[in-house]
């Protein structure tokens, strides 16, 4: 009776997280009228899992990223540095083939916009749009969402994502911290159980010491935009300042029991952040909430995460002239595959990195 009993219990649970990780497909499908271009892979195609199932090491999402890279048009693969254990540092550029194809002229155009913006025309200028993802190694489903991104970006054929292509030139660094990511998903690969466990107790819920926050010298990176202390800012930095975007977003994690946040933060500002960033961090802010409020999701705004520091990845772009923000999912090194938060609600991976993803494309 006893084994009949945890048995029963073990698939109560099973069905339970089965059933709320299909309503985060159910809920957050990227309107799923669009095809794909069958040549271009998905994650799961390169990967052999969806994304969502497991955590995906630094070289495999670059892996998938170069992948992309050789097969369309629309995406090029770059380095721009290594980190202290060897890692390389990468970015991807996403638009229209046509843009592709004219690519330095745009940035050069953009670069004179940025320091002499009464010599350029901005009429058939394309906007410069840039996406930072896992600055802190164990925050690690913005990057399982960065490829999910990319893949949409590149092998969607609706008319949105072609007018978003023509129209704009993306930029997405999938792993800022690839050594603290790595060090976060070897300790969990090695501490998960065969049998997904949500209490928020268990062992693969308690990330040991020091964690994969950091880099490898346990330096903060997202308090490094400015002073360029370690390899894996001075890279971005350099790349950064070639482009000089006027949309960055900064993609975090925080605690699972928390709702997402999204733009704008709170007070005080730092005075050197451009005249119009209120307003426009106030609209981007308001085009999240409308997508969040259809899908259902709890959110929060303007309570806390300042803009006073020049040195995070929301303000060091804003001070540049770009809108800097930040985005913070619930979940952090915590959330595991998947865990029950304090109202009894089970957040899973998936439903993580897909409401991240729906934030890009709000």
């Amino acid at each position: 009776m006893k084994r009949f009993f945890l048995l029963s219990i073990s698939l109560l649970c099973s069905i339970s997280v089965t059933a709320q990780t299909q309503d985060a497909i159910d809920r957050f499908q990227f309107d799923p009228e669009i095809t794909y271009d069958t040549s271009i892979p998905s994650p799961k195609d390169y990967l052999g899992y969806e994304l969502g199932d497991e955590y995906t090491f630094h070289h495999e999402v670059m892996g998938y990223f170069e992948e992309l890279a050789n097969v369309s048009g629309k995406v090029t693969f770059h380095n721009y540095g290594e980190t202290y254990e060897r890692r390389k540092l990468n970015y991807v550029v996403i638009t229209s083939e046509e843009n592709q194809r004219n690519i330095d002229t745009i940035r050069e155009t953009n670069y004179e916009l940025a320091n002499n913006p009464g010599n350029v025309n901005v009429t058939d200028q394309p906007v410069i749009v840039w996406l930072s993802y896992s600055v802190h190694g164990n925050e690690p489903s913005t990057s399982e969402s960065a490829m999910q991104t990319a893949y949409r970006l590149a092998a969607s054929l609706d008319s949105e994502t072609a007018n978003w292509l023509e129209n704009a030139v993306v930029i997405i660094d999938p792993v800022l911290n690839p050594d603290g990511r790595d060090r976060y998903i070897y300790w969990y690969k090695s501490s998960q159980a065969n049998v997904l466990n949500v209490d928020p107790n268990d062992l693969e819920h308690d990330e040991i010491w020091p964690g994969g926050r950091t880099n490898h010298y346990w330096f903060d990176l997202n308090r490094d935009w400015v002073w360029l202390i370690h390899p894996e800012s001075r890279g971005r930095i350099s790349v950064y300042q070639q482009w000089m975007p006027q949309v960055h977003l900064d993609f975090h994690e925080q605690g699972f029991n928390n709702n997402y946040f999204t733009m704008p933060g709170t007070t005080p500002r730092n005075h050197e952040l451009p005249e119009d960033y209120e307003y426009w961090a106030d609209v981007f802010g308001r085009g999240a909430i409308a997508e969040f409020d259809k899908a259902q999701v709890n959110f929060e705004t303007r309570e806390r995460f300042d803009f006073f520091y020049p040195g995070y990845g929301s303000s060091y772009p804003s001070i540049m002239g770009s809108i800097g923000m930040l985005a913070e999912q619930g979940g952090h090194s915590r959330g595991g595959r998947a865990v029950e938060t304090d109202d009894g609600y089970v957040l899973t991976l998936r439903q993580r990195y897909l409401i991240t993803t729906k934030m890009v494309f709000q």
